[in-house]
């Protein structure tokens, strides 16, 4: 059947051209070349992007690795105030964007 269509390409949902949108704390293992576990204790730390919670899950943005990457690995903090500093808005759960917003609030008057 592949025969009669050459052209054709088979298309997983699964996974895009330039690959999968999340990453999993296995997929950023593989990906980084390093164990699981080291994976975990970085989240942990802070030694990694913020990652997405989506119900149990943990995950991180694949271009947001990538960028993290071309920006030479830094630690959480410094990350998200490089990409405040880029215009590129945080995510409201994140440490950055509640500081961001601490100018924000009103003052109680005693």
């Amino acid at each position: 059947m592949d025969d009669l269509f050459p052209l054709q390409q088979r298309v997983d949902l699964g996974v895009f051209p330039t690959g999968p949108l999340l990453l999993s704390a296995r997929d950023l293992a593989s990906m980084l070349r390093l164990s699981l576990r080291t994976i975990r204790l970085m989240n942990a730390s802070g030694r990694l992007p913020t990652p997405l919670r989506i119900g149990g899950s943990v995950r991180w943005r694949a271009d947001e690795i990538r960028a993290w990457l071309d920006a030479g690995a830094p630690d959480r903090a410094t990350w998200e105030r490089m990409r405040l500093g880029s215009g590129r808005e945080a995510p409201a759960n994140s440490l950055a964007a509640e500081v961001r917003n601490l100018g924000c609030r009103k003052r109680r008057s005693s």
